[in-house]
């Protein structure tokens, strides 16, 4: 009878060992899941945030090309108003620098819409990318 008791107490406690030996390695192998795909995620987060910093960097200088571009146009313009020797040449003068600094406006906006444009569209395609990846692992 004692070792009745002692072989039932032993295969229970097999039983439990090896569910709970079951339990923990679903366990184990869900959460190495949710690291792979944590990873995956930041990798395409930090693939996007390159391109975008980058982006932001050619960006800042296409915006200090159009400064100097715009200084130089500006500074050519006030030399023109200076040697005007009469009042309806320094309104023509005027007229022609204030066209010319709103079409440089124009000009400056459309680059700069299409860089930032281009750019978004690169980080997008990226980060899809990756999560595309990502999925077809997954499954």
């Amino acid at each position: 009878m004692v070792r009745s008791g002692v072989s039932t107490a032993s295969e229970v406690a097999q039983r439990t060992t090896d569910q709970v030996t079951e339990a923990f390695g679903a366990a184990r192998l869900r959460t190495q899941h949710l690291i792979e795909r944590a990873t995956q995620n930041l990798q395409a987060v930090t693939q996007s945030s390159a391109i975008l910093a980058g982006g932001i960097q050619e960006a800042s200088g296409e915006c200090l090309k159009m400064v100097q571009e715009r200084m130089h146009k500006n500074l050519e313009g006030v030399k023109a108003l200076v040697r005007c020797r009469t009042l309806s040449e320094f309104l023509a003068v005027q007229s022609s620098l204030l066209r010319d600094n709103l079409e440089l406006t124009l000009t400056n906006s459309r680059r700069i819409a299409g860089l930032s444009a281009r750019v978004t569209d690169n980080a997008t395609r990226t980060a899809t990318a990756q999560i595309e990846r990502s999925a077809s692992r997954a499954a």
